[in-house]
Formats: C-alpha cells, sequence, structure tokens
C-alpha cells in the first residue's frame, strides 16, 4: 500500500487530496483488507467540504466510493468504471470500519470480501486535507499495532492484506516493507515554494541553493543524456546523495512517468517480467534482501523495495539505473518519485526532450 499525492509541497489554507493505493503487480489475492492512518491534527486537517460562510468541513469518514450522480455521462457516451476498489465490485466487499478520529489524528479502513478472493489492486480511497500552518515536515504514516491494546495478548494488526488468515502485506520478515509513507513541508504562501531543484553533472556533488532542510539524503534521478532521438535508448541513474555517510537499512521507491512518452526496458535477465539494474551497485549498497523490483508498462509505475539485514549501507552515489526507450517528440517528460524509508527525501526531476532523429519522418 501507498500513499500517493500530486506535490509533497503545500500551503497553509489550500487542500490537497492524499490517494491510498492498493498496489498488487502479482495479482495476489485476499479475502481481509485495512489500514490506518496516522497525521498530526495540528499541522493538516481532513475536510469533505466548505459550508455556506467558506469555513472548513471536517470529514468524519474516507472517501470510498463515487459520489452520487459523479458519474453521470452524457446521452449516447459509455459510463466510465469508478477508480475506486470498493466501487469495481461493490458487491463483493463489505465495509467493516470507515472512520476518522480527528482529536487524535487517525484514519481506520477495514473491509471483508464477501465471495470470491479480491485480486483487485488501485485506488482504496481518498482524503481531502487542508494544511493548518506552516512546518517542515508533517507525516501521513501507515499503523499496524494498537498501542492502547492490552500488552499480555498480542495486539491485531490495523495494517493488513489478509489472505486465509495469513497477512501478505510486505516480506514475511517484516510487514512493514508492504507501504510507502508521505512526508510533507507546508509553506505560508504559495510565493515561499521553492522551485524544483535543478541538477547538475552526475559525477559531481549536489547543492540546493538556499536550502536550509535538515535533511542530508537526497534522491535524485539523473538522465544520461540531456536529449534523445525518438527511437533511442535512455538510461536514467537513481542516485543518492548521502554526503554524511548515513546509515541506510532500506529503500523504497516509487517512479511515475509518461508511457506515451518512455517505453520501460529490462535490465536484469535473471528475473521475469520488466526490472530496473542494481546489480552493478552492490558493493556501495549491500542490501541483501529484495522485496520488490517491478514495473507496470501499462500504468507506467516503477515499484523497487530493498532491505538490508545482514550488511546496512552508507553508500553515497548511483544505486540503480532505469532504462527508456524514446516512442515519440515531446519538448520535455517528467518523473515524478516518491521516497521513503532511509531519513532522506525526494526530488521531482523534468527531464530532457524527445526529438525525431534528422531526416526521419513519422
Amino acid at each position: 500500500m501507498r500513499l500517493q499525492t500530486a506535490n509533497t509541497l503545500a500551503v497553509v489554507n489550500e487542500p490537497f487530496v492524499v490517494d491510498v493505493i492498493l498496489s498488487s503487480p502479482k495479482g495476489l489475492g485476499f479475502d481481509q483488507i485495512g489500514f490506518a492512518l496516522q497525521y498530526n491534527p495540528v499541522d493538516i486537517m481532513p475536510v469533505e467540504g466548505q459550508d455556506a460562510e467558506g469555513r472548513w468541513i471536517p470529514a468524519s469518514v474516507l472517501t470510498i466510493r463515487e459520489e452520487a450522480g459523479t458519474a453521470e455521462t452524457k446521452a449516447g457516451e459509455k459510463e466510465k468504471e469508478s477508480p475506486y476498489l470498493f466501487d469495481k465490485k461493490a458487491s463483493n466487499y463489505t465495509i467493516q470500519t470507515n472512520q476518522i478520529d480527528s482529536a487524535n489524528g487517525f484514519f481506520y479502513l477495514s473491509a471483508k470480501v464477501k465471495n470470491e478472493t479480491s485480486v483487485d489492486s488501485g485506488l482504496i480511497a481518498r482524503i481531502n486535507f487542508v494544511p493548518l500552518k506552516e512546518t517542515k515536515k508533517s507525516s501521513i504514516q501507515f499503523v499496524f499495532e494498537d498501542v492502547t491494546a492490552d500488552k499480555e495478548s498480542k495486539p491485531p494488526l490495523l495494517t493488513y492484506l489478509v489472505a486465509e488468515k495469513v497477512d501478505q502485506l510486505g516480506s514475511k520478515f517484516n510487514p512493514k516493507d508492504g507501504v510507502i509513507n508521505l512526508d510533507l513541508q507546508i509553506f505560508n504562501t504559495r510565493e515561499e515554494v521553492p522551485d524544483r531543484a535543478e541538477i547538475i553533472k552526475a559525477n559531481e556533488k549536489y547543492k540546493d541553493e538556499g536550502d536550509d532542510s535538515t535533511f542530508n539524503t537526497r534522491l535524485y534521478l539523473i538522465p544520461r543524456s540531456k536529449q534523445v532521438d525518438m527511437g533511442d535508448f535512455l538510461d536514467v541513474d537513481v542516485y543518492l546523495d548521502n554526503p554524511d555517510r548515513e546509515l541506510i537499512d532500506s529503500v523504497s521507491l516509487l517512479i511515475a512517468y509518461n508511457t506515451n512518452v518512455l517505453e520501460a526496458v529490462d535490465l536484469d535477465e535473471r528475473m521475469a517480467g520488466i526490472n530496473i539494474n542494481d546489480e552493478n551497485y552492490l558493493r556501495d549498497f549491500p542490501l541483501d534482501f529484495s522485496i520488490l523490483n517491478s514495473v507496470d508498462i501499462q500504468k507506467g509505475i516503477i515499484d523497487y523495495r530493498k532491505r538490508g539485514y545482514r550488511v546496512p549501507a552508507r553508500g553515497d552515489g548511483v544505486f540503480a539505473t532505469i532504462r527508456f526507450k524514446a516512442l515519440r517528440p515531446t519538448t520535455k517528460t517528467t518523473f515524478r518519485v516518491l521516497y521513503n524509508e532511509t531519513g532522506g527525501r525526494s526530488h521531482d526531476r523534468r527531464v530532457l526532450p524527445v526529438s525525431r532523429p534528422s531526416g526521419r519522418r513519422g
């Protein structure tokens, strides 16, 4: 499961949306699903709209289905399918809990599959937030155990994906491997929001001018070519800038790209499907347990997760490479990156134009 928003740089009193998404590239079956999320109610507030006087109305439940009337279409047009997981086969799910505890900053959602085992994936819930005050970091995180439960008994899981009474989320060693949380930075005004960091040469150290962030670990996507021709291959390095050699025991990486412009190419012949290459960088990043290395070429999503159980890493530099094929011309194409569990933060990277090769038409 992962949390996703269009921009992690928010502005006070400007609403934004956070999606809770289930990614299951292998179509893993389940008969129970649930999650709990924790947020800081001092920083952000879930809302369901505004009243007649323009005041924000606090939300009491998560949005898990299309609102009545929103799916209406013009005469003759085919009705669009709801994006929500529980709407796609509504008769196959029983919602058990859908609750927001706004005083303490918690969300709770749980559901059971009625009949056949579900292999669905996609949008589970959508949450509208309004930022309340400026802060350098405000987190929305999955919660796995109820800390108020009886300590003598094993507390029930709050975030899970269960099939035949066995939790399928994450790895067998740690269910927390199966989630990607969200960190936000909130500004008082839109004018204070910084421009995206510009990346210079791949072999040089990087610095964001005027950035006084407390985070010293950063993630970059660095294309090896500034411009490519249609039909050519493009290698993009995933670069971890870790100047203080901070200890890293896991990496979670989620990248979205435009499938109309780029096609992902497999770089790991030993593994089924399309994967990114990390074998060339194991000396500097000896993370020994591969959780997920998958590319969904239909949706344009790269999902990569790795953990070190024996030898944690303190590396600095390229730790993976992604290969693309340029499909059609464009003035620019953008990758969006989510990064988790390394103590660093991510940077969106606008990359290179794609042009037609000279003398070629199409």
